[in-house]
C-alpha cells in the first residue's frame, strides 16, 4: 500500500492516479515538492534502505569545497573517497575491494555489506590505474598496522572529519557525503528518479529516500544559501 507524503504535492498525485505503479518515480517538479514538503505519513523504510541517523548526518559537498576536502586527506583515503564518489558505493564497500577481483577489468560486480545485493559497478580509467598501484596483496586498501584485514570505514571517517573542520566547512560531512554528491550529480544529469535509486540499489517502494539522495545539492543550496560549486 502506497502511503503519500502530504497528499497535496505531485509526486502524492502520480501516487494516487489510476493504475499508477506503487513507488513510481515522479518527475523532476514532484520530486522537489515531495522533499520540500512536511510528511503526514510514511511507511516504515525496509531493512535495506539507508539507516536513517546515516542519512542526516552527511550533507551534501560542492565540488569546490569537496576539491579542498581532498587535498587534506591521506592518499589512500583520498582514493578511496573518489571512488566512492565516482561509483556511489558505500565507503565501506570500495574498502573491502580485493585487489584479485579489481585485476580483472574496469567492471566489477560488487556485493553491498549492508543489504546483501549485487551491484555492477564501472571504474574510471585513472582511478583504477591508482588503485592498482596501491593495491596490497589480498586488499585494494589494506590496514594501516594489519595487511591481511582492510582498512576500516571509522579511519576514513575520522580523515574526512579532520579535514573538513580544517577547511571549516559548515556541513556535516561524512563518507556518506559521497554518496549523496553522486545522486545529485545523477538526479541533476538525468532528472529521472527511478534510474537514481536504481544505481544506489535503492527500494522502488521508497522512492522518498532515493529523493533525499537525489535533490540533496537543492536542499544544500536552500540551506547554506550557496551555489554549487
Amino acid at each position: 500500500m502506497w502511503l503519500s507524503c502530504c497528499g497535496t504535492c505531485r509526486l502524492c498525485e502520480v501516487a494516487a492516479a489510476p493504475g499508477a505503479r506503487p513507488g513510481a518515480a515522479p518527475g523532476r517538479a514532484g520530486a522537489q515538492d515531495a522533499v520540500l514538503c512536511k510528511p503526514t505519513e510514511r511507511a516504515p523504510p525496509p531493512a535495506e534502505q539507508e539507516r536513517g541517523e546515516e542519512v542526516a548526518a552527511a550533507d551534501y559537498v560542492p565540488s569546490d569545497e569537496l576539491g579542498h576536502v581532498y587535498a587534506a586527506l591521506m592518499p589512500a583515503n583520498r582514493l578511496a573517497c573518489q571512488v566512492s564518489e565516482a561509483t556511489g558505493l558505500r565507503i565501506g564497500d570500495v574498502l573491502a575491494m580485493r585487489t584479485e577481483q579489481l585485476r580483472k577489468g574496469q567492471r566489477l560486480t560488487v556485493r553491498e555489506a549492508k543489504t546483501g545485493k549485487s551491484r555492477r559497478v564501472y571504474i574510471p580509467r585513472l582511478l583504477h590505474t591508482q588503485l592498482l598501484a596501491q593495491a596490497g596483496q589480498e586488499w585494494v586498501f589494506e590496514g594501516r598496522s594489519d595487511p591481511t584485514k582492510h582498512r576500516t570505514r571509522q579511519a576514513v571517517w575520522a580523515d574526512l572529519k579532520r579535514a573538513a573542520k580544517a577547511f571549516r566547512l559548515p556541513q556535516q560531512v561524512s563518507p556518506h557525503s559521497l554518496r549523496k554528491v553522486y545522486a545529485a550529480g545523477l538526479w541533476e544529469e538525468s532528472g529521472d528518479l527511478g534510474k537514481v535509486g536504481k544505481a544506489l540499489n535503492h527500494s522502488p517502494w521508497h522512492p522518498e529516500t532515493t529523493m533525499i539522495y537525489a535533490m540533496a545539492a537543492e536542499l544544500y543550496r536552500r540551506k547554506y544559501g550557496k551555489g554549487r560549486g
